[in-house]
């Protein structure tokens, strides 16, 4: 028996798919508050007999609600019960949301795309947070900018965002000209603050996303002659990136030999300096520990900054090294003149943690490929992958096939992956010990987790819903589906709570709302 009339209750769970919408990049309270809500209203409206009839019934739902009962499965064999108590609490969104969107009353188009409307508004408003952060705050990291969820969450938001616009653009939803004028200047502003946010991340799998999609229904269903422009602006699009890239890798290859003979030994005040000649670390092309005098470095610098040459910057790396490579960045020597010569807003800079003078460039994507590339480098001269985001996730998948190769059926158990990686990164002489970080790669968390068998249950319980709703033809469907396939690659996607509830919402709203796809067309 329903509390309310059926109307208030629609009403409810309408309010509540909108405010889940909304917060899943503005607010983690609003988002559980949402969750909430709908859980209440779903309750209220009683019948609940027929509402799980209805929903066993339904393969698809129930395949879903899989991965949550994979979690409860690794119950049976964990030590650390508190942990998976609390994995079970963040990861909700896996339970309650597939029983609740498919048991619950139909929505019409319109409705569905005020819903999606609603995300796109929670990522605009968040992004211009960002930027007011960006400019009125003393930024080291640009990761800081984004200050409800995680900038990688952040970016797979703004991804969805950008193929939701687009499907308002080019398919049949009743909007006008000047709608979709508006929706491609907020694609151009989304593209843009991505480039902002330095989201490596972020770019490449927009990148890869847009050019399956176009290859998926270009191919398909286009005239030849639109196919054969396709394919050409993706070669051409190919051999640019390639010709690019190649010219970023020169830069740090084109380095002079070191002529000993040629080095000057004493600076100008008379002290001593140090070359490494040995040592191939460069900035900007130039070689960091030549010309370095720290007698000078440490008396110079005490009268520029409050913060020791002995200390650390305020992204706690050694003050000294963030110096001694800002210097280089700026081709200068690491001695008493170079570090008068800085300006108070290079000074600056350097206290933030900021090593190289290009990384002062605001919103720079090129410099983010530049980074990653001096990151390579570096790591294959000191073998040392801490403080490198690119790098230290190869560190840490190594470590994640070593411990799948002593646990490889059925895994450690739900709550004992973040004991064992510990454990893990030590035994094996890791320098990323105490980092207290782990796989950084969906799929293999979860093989960790559940052994083989876990990740082929996972698989399927991803793939089985949209193959049996058939939901691969769907323009917005698959272009979620492989954002998030694409991001378990590099990330634990749904092993935070903005990650789970982005993947749950999104999954559970195509999947079971959204039946009609035949704007798709």
């Amino acid at each position: 028996m329903p509390v309310l009339k059926s109307e208030y209750h629609k009403a409810i769970y309408i309010i509540g798919l909108l405010g889940l919408a909304v917060s899943v990049t503005m607010s983690l309270y609003v988002m559980s508050l949402a969750q909430f809500l709908l859980i209440l209203n779903w309750l209220a409206e009683g019948n609940l007999k027929h509402k799980f009839k209805s929903f066993f019934q339904n393969k698809a739902a129930f395949a879903f609600l899989g991965l949550y009962l994979l979690l409860i499965f690794g119950l049976l064999y964990t030590y650390n019960f508190l942990f998976a108590l609390d994995d079970l609490r963040i990861k909700l969104p896996l339970l309650g949301l597939p029983i609740i969107l498919a048991t619950s009353q139909p929505l019409n188009r319109k409705t569905i795309n005020y819903i999606l409307l609603f995300h796109v508004a929670g990522s605009f408003f968040s992004g211009l947070v960002s930027v007011y952060v960006f400019f009125t705050h003393s930024i080291g990291d640009m990761r800081e900018v984004s200050v409800f969820i995680s900038h990688i969450r952040f970016s797979l938001n703004i991804c969805m965002d950008v193929f939701i616009l687009s499907y308002f653009i080019f398919g049949n939803n009743g909007f006008n000209s000047w709608i979709k004028v508006l929706f491609f200047l907020l694609i151009a502003w989304f593209v843009y603050f991505m480039l902002f946010m330095e989201s490596f991340t972020g770019i490449i799998i927009l990148l890869v996303t847009s050019v399956i999609i176009c290859t998926v229904f270009i191919l398909k269903r286009a005239k030849r002659i639109y196919r054969f422009a396709f394919v050409s602006f993706l070669l051409i699009g190919f051999f640019s990136l390639f010709f690019y890239f190649r010219g970023l890798l020169s830069e740090f290859h084109n380095m002079k030999p070191v002529d000993a003979k040629t080095l000057v030994w004493t600076t100008a005040h008379g002290h001593r300096y140090v070359h490494d000649i040995h040592n191939k670390i460069t900035d900007n092309v130039n070689f960091t520990w030549m010309y370095v005098c720290e007698e000078e470095l440490k008396s110079a610098w005490s009268k520029r900054s409050k913060i020791s040459y002995d200390s650390t910057d305020r992204l706690h790396q050694p003050m000294k090294f963030t110096l001694v490579r800002f210097l280089t960045s700026k081709g200068l020597r690491k001695d008493m003149d170079a570090v008068n010569s800085l300006t108070d807003a290079e000074v600056k800079l350097i206290e933030n943690g900021v090593a190289n003078i290009n990384d002062a460039k605001k919103g720079s994507f090129e410099k983010r490929i530049k980074n990653t590339i001096w990151e390579y480098e570096n790591y294959n001269i000191t073998h040392d992958p801490r403080g490198r985001s690119t790098i230290q996730r190869l560190e840490l998948w190594r470590i994640s096939f070593i411990l799948i190769r002593e646990h490889p059926w059925f895994g450690v158990g739900t709550g004992d992956v973040d004991d064992v990686f510990t454990y893990g990164l030590y035994n094996n002489n890791s320098l990323m010990s105490g980092s207290g970080l782990r796989s950084h790669d969906q799929y293999l968390t979860i093989t960790l987790a559940f052994g083989i068998f876990g990740l082929v249950v996972f698989l399927f319980c991803i793939l089985y819903p949209p193959i049996k709703e058939k939901k691969f033809s769907s323009f917005l469907y698959l272009a979620f589906f492989l954002i998030a396939m694409l991001s378990m690659l590099t990330e634990d996607t749904i092993e935070s709570q903005a990650g789970v509830t982005f993947f749950a919402f999104f999954s559970c709203l195509l999947l079971f709302v959204d039946k009609n796809n035949s704007s798709d067309k």
